[in-house]
């Protein structure tokens, strides 16, 4: 039998792999959360001159996910926005239906916008939504200061994921406002869709 003397690097190696792996979510986790890659976007299009204030109005910009079965894993959400000397970073929520229909989340942004200056920034999911497939959702943006650019492109970027869509035009309300949206048929807002097909029904862990 060994002694407990020469077993013991043994067991501090095992240990050391047992930490590493509960540190890195576990020998599954790479599966169980793929990585992020674009599934629509419209970024990389002409941004226009004109830019949509949040100090004035609530902004929403719809999409609609492909029709892979078991559906998609949401990650995040890249919005193109301007501040001036004010970075206040806005409220992003996210809903089914129409942009006052089912609250799926609030995002997670930014500490703060880059003063002075047109930038991109993500907000990302606190938890990992499924969105099916199919399905309209609407990108929900309130501020008090910042502004949310606009495109007259309507086209998808080349990396977007066949079936996904960004629907043609936008929409507005008053800033604060619980009525209705009103349709702007003539701009888009630049967006950004993050996530990754959702291929194990089980669910899994975020990484």
């Amino acid at each position: 039998m060994r002694s407990l003397a020469r077993l013991a690097p043994y067991g501090v190696l095992a240990l050391v792999v047992v930490l590493a792996a509960f540190l890195s979510g576990g020998p599954d986790t790479a599966h169980a959360w793929p990585r992020a890659n674009t599934l629509v976007s419209n970024m990389n299009q002409a941004g226009f001159r004109a830019f949509t204030d949040l100090e004035t109005h609530d902004a929403a910009q719809s999409f609609t996910t492909g029709s892979h079965p078991t559906g998609y894993f949401l990650h995040s959400i890249e919005l193109r926005l301007k501040a001036g000397s004010v970075t206040t970073v806005p409220t992003v929520k996210l809903f089914s239906g129409s942009g006052s229909g089912t609250n799926v989340e609030t995002l997670e942004g930014p500490a703060a916008l880059t003063a002075n200056a047109t930038s991109s920034y993500e907000f990302r999911l606190r938890t990992t939504p499924t969105l099916p497939p199919s399905t309209i959702y609407f990108v929900l943006v309130q501020g008090s200061s910042a502004q949310w650019q606009n495109t007259v492109a309507f086209t998808e970027d080349s990396d977007s994921i066949t079936g996904w869509s960004i629907d043609n035009g936008s929409s507005t309300r008053g800033r604060g406002s619980t009525g209705a949206f009103v349709s702007d048929p003539n701009f888009t807002k630049l967006i950004r869709v993050k996530g990754a097909r959702h291929n194990n029904p089980a669910g899994g862990r975020r990484r």
